[in-house]
Formats: C-alpha cells, sequence, structure tokens
C-alpha cells in the first residue's frame, strides 16, 4: 500500500500528524505508548525465562545461548517463538496497542508471523552483523 492508500483508512491509535511524520522521515518515536503494568508483567515473564535457562547447558528449540552462558551468569542470545512459551507474550501480541499501531503505519491488514525475543547483555554480548532475514524465506 501507498502512504496516501494507508492515509486514507482510520487511524486506531495514532493522529494523522503522527502518520504522516513517520512516512516523512521513516520512523515515529511514541513515547510510553505501553502501560506500565504490561511492561512490569513482561519484565517478570521475561525473568523468569531467563531463570529457566539457568539450567541449560547448550542451546536447544526454545533457548539460543551465548558462549559462556553458565547458572550463575546467564547469557541467552534468544529466546525462540516467546508466544509459544508463555501465555503472556501471546496475550500482549494478540490484545496490546502494538497491532493497532502497526496498522495505522502499514495499513490494515495485519497479520501475525512470528515472534522472537532477542538479548543483548552488558559487558558485551555477541554481534549480529547486519543482514536481511527475507532471503532465508520460500
Amino acid at each position: 500500500m501507498t502512504p496516501e492508500e494507508i492515509l486514507s483508512h482510520p487511524a486506531q491509535v495514532l493522529t494523522q500528524e503522527q502518520r504522516r511524520f513517520y512516512f516523512d522521515n521513516g520512523y515515529l518515536l511514541v513515547e510510553s505508548i505501553v502501560p506500565n503494568d504490561w511492561v512490569e508483567r513482561l519484565l517478570a515473564v521475561t525473568n523468569e525465562m531467563v531463570d529457566h535457562s539457568r539450567s541449560i547447558e547448550k542451546s536447544d528449540a526454545i533457548f539460543d545461548l551465548e558462549p559462556g552462558h553458565t547458572a550463575d551468569e546467564p547469557r541467552l542470545r534468544r529466546l525462540t517463538s516467546p508466544v509459544e512459551q508463555h501465555p503472556a507474550y501471546w496475550e500482549f501480541a494478540s490484545q496490546s496497542i502494538v497491532a493497532d499501531i502497526a496498522a495505522d503505519l502499514v495499513g490494515p491488514n495485519v497479520k501475525f508471523h512470528h515472534s522472537k525475543l532477542n538479548f543483548k547483555w552488558a559487558r558485551g554480548g555477541e554481534e549480529v552483523k547486519w543482514h536481511q532475514d527475507i532471503t532465508y524465506w520460500p
């Protein structure tokens, strides 16, 4: 869809001015859009997942671990498909304001495709070089 086509659909969350800013500048900052109770809930669930990873010694279908990951100092690189690992992640993805914001910026026919949660730890962390995932899709 072109920006004009997208702007012709009524916005769910954003103002027309915010949408136009996005199309003119390629980015949009919307501060504090996720309510604090959701932020706290997602942080708690993520801390649960990090704690669960302490017992894992090598990467598996759920946890992608950095070298040096230990029970005392967990170093997750990625949580694969978080919406399948804890219901709070799916609840947020399916019921929060985020999908409406996406629709405001790309058009009304948004669809959930997949999820992953990447981590970047203090005191380093592995570099992820610039890449395009689209080349891996059929």
